[in-house]
């Protein structure tokens, strides 16, 4: 809320009258640095002074322009080189800091005409360069700007004296290796109202994982931190006395200074006078930061500030309590340093909320600052009355540690805002406990699983197990052992085991008891052959059992795990194998396999000698479980057939042979069984040309005009002589068979000779048969001379002829057809043997 009360007001211009006679102008400062790099043994580092100004000194104007700040280098005492001027930074200087609301901005003495307190923060940066290591470096403000004017303090401070130039100093410590300063983060307010609770904070935030630790120091008159200012014993008003850590008038039992959090919590006290006038005090106070790795000092950092103290101001700081934690425990805290204990490696989320109230009803706008990687920081609500800070962190893979972070809570109260910033410390505590966790399947369809978690026998902590479901229903707890645990008689699924160690601190183990796998199993060939090793397939190893008993059926048995095994009988058996885990779960399996007997194929020839060019019939036997026969018949021929019942084949040349048979089986190996054959050629036999015999000639002597040796002859006639006598016409054969019973026939055809055929009718009608009686080119064999002379039936002869080669009688006479009837012939004969013959008789002629 904007309000302004006419009281606060009053009081506010008494201020600035009181401020208006200011001595000088410097109402505090600091000096960080930052390492930058390094080459071989200079080191870089940035150097960073941060002086603020009252706006209403005497000799601000002057302070205001100033473009350097000088420092001086020191080590062991000794300065090093001359002073170096830090030049400003404008885009971080000029800057106003009074902790007024919106509207109120312009009302500042740092604006024309402006009434209320102004104080601006000037910032000066640059880099510097140290030649080695030594554990007493130090820069130092020397007091000089390069203008001319020095940083005077203001000569109206209350709790000091031999006020002075403001110096200001840092160490540092590199002989273990170089160093960051810790950094402010907050930037200093000190305006408190009297008789209402107050803090101050630095918001000091270290990077390197180095410790931090505060205390209140006096400020000092030189670079070096050789004389300091001297406190006020008995300071004006009767409030005192002050000393180096009790700068401030505080209402007794207030005044709380952390050394781990370097917050200060106070309620102001009044001063029935001051420097300055009755209505304002102003206090210096310096704040030392002092930083150790592993126990080491490596560092010291300083703030100087002036507190105001005012009188008849109400407007008091947000309320900031903490509400619902989880998974720590909220430790003894001021308002401005808060600190929680949790414990490392947690799934569970470590979580608080900061429910903001303000008093006057003012709306109240949250920021924070070194928020822990990881963590997660919001706000609902901000910028009104009642925002909520939420803050939550999972600390499953946090390293213990102490973790320190800043909320700062700004009001916008008139014509003055309360600024509080509080300083939040989580002390991660460490889990010692190296745990294992394992676990067990049951045997199938039973209960007697286990998980267990054990701890290292160097770990000798005893602590407290817990054994839950998944929705954390407890099922079995042991209270602090160190002999670690096993759950006993489980069934198969997920388990969460907690571990508790003396601090409280627990860390929560998943631990998933496996459904069983154990599977009995092998494989073998289903069909092998008698006396051959049984093979196993190696993915079958079964690996999951510690014994194992092998029954292969044939009386043999074994425990080995992967046997060996020959059947030396054919026959179908049973293998059985029984599996035992380490758990004493069972499990079988079993496989039938059949053993086949080598076969002894053969065939059988239907003739072991044949002829070539003979077909010859092979009757095979395999034995059982044939898979393919080859043959081979040893004179180039081959063949792949299946096993059938028979086959022939046939040799086109004489010869020996050897014929083979292989047969492969199914799993026994191939059987070759071989036969030879013989092949004989067959016997010649030529009976000449056919040929002619007259009747009543002499005989024609017919024989095989081609030589053979050993074989047997067979004619047609009955004859087995080598040669016959053919007295008469016919077809004469002979065959000729050798040895082998291979035979050969030929043949003869003898034709009659020497003869007429005489036919008793003839029709000479033109139709082309037998139009002539007796055509002698048809009717007659080896006619030499010939006559013949036909009479009709009153003797009368008709027709006269004497040529051999004549067609005969056409029944014309004198060029007259004849009548059909019985005509008479009368015909001589002689033939080319010599022999005479004589026919008479009677021949019809048809029409």
């Amino acid at each position: 809320m904007n309000k302004i009360y006419s009281l606060l007001l009053c009081a506010v211009l008494c201020c600035i009258a009181g401020i208006n006679a200011f001595a000088s102008h410097v109402v505090g400062g600091e000096l960080t640095y930052k390492y930058i790099s390094s080459s071989g043994t200079n080191h870089t580092y940035q150097l960073q002074f941060i002086v603020y100004g009252d706006c209403s000194g005497a000799a601000y104007s002057s302070f205001a322009s100033t473009t350097a700040a000088g420092i001086n280098i020191y080590n062991n005492g000794v300065q090093q080189g001359a002073t170096i001027d830090l030049p400003r930074i404008n885009s971080e200087s000029d800057i106003l800091i009074s902790p007024v609301c919106a509207t109120q901005l312009t009302s500042t003495t740092c604006s024309p005409g402006g009434t209320i307190v102004g104080v601006k923060k000037y910032t000066f940066r640059g880099n510097i360069v140290i030649a080695g290591t030594s554990a007493n470096w130090r820069f130092a403000f020397n007091g000089n700007l390069v203008n001319g004017s020095s940083a005077g303090r203001t000569s109206i401070i209350d709790n000091v004296t031999n006020i002075g130039t403001m110096y200001i100093g840092a160490t540092l410590n590199n002989v273990g290796g170089q160093n960051n300063s810790p950094t402010f983060t907050a930037d200093p307010t000190p305006f408190f109202c009297i008789g209402i609770a107050s803090s101050y904070g630095l918001g000091a935030v270290e990077t390197e994982g180095d410790v931090l630790t505060y205390s209140l120091a006096p400020a000092i008159n030189d670079p070096l931190g050789a004389t300091t200012v001297t406190y006020n014993v008995t300071p004006t008003g009767g409030t005192g006395p002050f000393t180096i850590t009790t700068p401030l008038p505080a209402v007794p039992g207030t005044f709380l200074f952390s050394g781990t959090t370097g917050q200060l919590d106070f309620t102001p006290a009044a001063m029935t006078s001051s420097t300055s006038g009755a209505n304002i005090r102003e206090c210096t106070v310096v704040n030392k930061v002092t930083e150790t790795r592993n126990g080491v000092e490596v560092g010291t950092t300083y703030r100087e500030m002036m507190f105001v103290l005012l009188t008849n101001c109400s407007n008091t700081a947000p309320s900031t309590p903490v509400s619902g934690a989880q998974n720590g425990d909220l430790l003894p805290s001021t308002p401005s340093s808060v600190q929680f204990e949790t414990c490392e490696a947690q799934t569970a989320t470590f979580a608080f909320d900061v429910p903001v109230t303000d008093a006057q009803g003012d709306n109240v706008t949250i920021t924070a600052t070194n928020i822990p990687a990881g963590a997660v920081f919001n706000v609902t609500n901000n910028g009104t009355p009642n925002p909520t800070a939420h803050f939550s962190w999972i600390l499953n893979t946090v390293a213990a540690g102490t973790y320190q972070f800043f909320i700062t809570y700004k009001d916008d109260g008139c014509p003055i805002s309360s600024i509080k910033t509080v300083t939040y410390t989580v002390y991660v505590l460490p889990f010692n406990g190296n745990f294992q966790t394992g676990s067990q399947p049951p045997c199938r369809d039973m209960i007697n699983g286990k998980a267990w978690i054990t701890q290292p026998a160097s770990d000798t902590a005893k602590y407290k197990i817990t054994w839950m479901d998944p929705a954390f229903n407890v099922l079995r707890a042991v209270n602090f052992t160190n002999q670690g645990d096993t759950f006993k008689n489980i069934a198969s699924g997920n388990y969460v085991v907690e571990v508790e160690n003396y601090r409280g601190c627990k860390r929560k183990f998943d631990v998933i008891v496996d459904t069983p796998t154990y599977k009995a199993k092998f494989e073998v060939d289903s069909i092998i052959c008698v006396n051959t090793n049984l093979t196993f397939n190696p993915n079958f190893p079964n690996n999951d059992f510690v014994s194992w008993s092998w029954d292969f059926g044939n009386g043999v048995t074994s425990n080995m795990q992967t046997p060996t095994h020959q059947y030396p009988y054919s026959g179908h058996y049973l293998i059985k194998m029984i599996g035992v885990t380490s758990l004493g779960c069972i499990d079988s399996f079993q496989q039938w396999v059949t053993v086949d007997s080598v076969m002894t194929p053969e065939f059988v020839l239907d003739r072991n000698t044949l002829c070539a060019g003979e077909q010859v019939h092979v009757t095979p036997d395999y034995g059982l479980n044939p898979t393919g026969v080859s043959w081979d018949f040893g004179d180039g021929g081959t063949l792949q057939t299946g096993a059938v019942t028979g086959m022939t084949y046939a040799y086109t040349t004489p010869g020996t042979y050897p014929v083979a048979m292989t047969v492969s089986y199914r799993s026994c190996p191939d059987i070759t069984y071989t036969k030879n054959i013989t092949i004989s050629s067959y016997p010649l036999v030529d009976l000449g040309n056919d040929t002619a015999l007259c009747y009543r000639g002499a005989p024609i002597t017919l024989a095989n005009q081609v030589v053979n040796t050993g074989v047997l002859y067979h004619w047609n006639t009955g004859a087995t002589t080598s040669s016959i006598q053919a007295t008469g016409p016919g077809v004469y054969s002979l065959t000729a068979t050798n040895s082998a019973d291979c035979s050969t026939t030929d043949s003869v055809t003898i034709r009659k000779d020497c003869y007429v055929d005489i036919p008793n009718a003839f029709s000479p009608n033109g139709d082309g048969v037998s139009d002539y009686f007796f055509p002698r080119s048809l009717l007659s064999r080896g006619v030499s001379s010939f006559e013949m002379s036909v009479y009709n039936r009153w003797g009368e002869k008709v027709f006269l002829t004497q040529k051999i080669d004549g067609r005969g009688w056409d029944g014309l006479y004198s060029g007259k057809v004849q009548p059909a009837g019985v005509y008479i012939y009368d015909i001589s004969v002689k033939f080319k043997d010599g022999t005479e013959e004589r026919y008479q008789g009677n021949v019809t002629l048809i029409r």
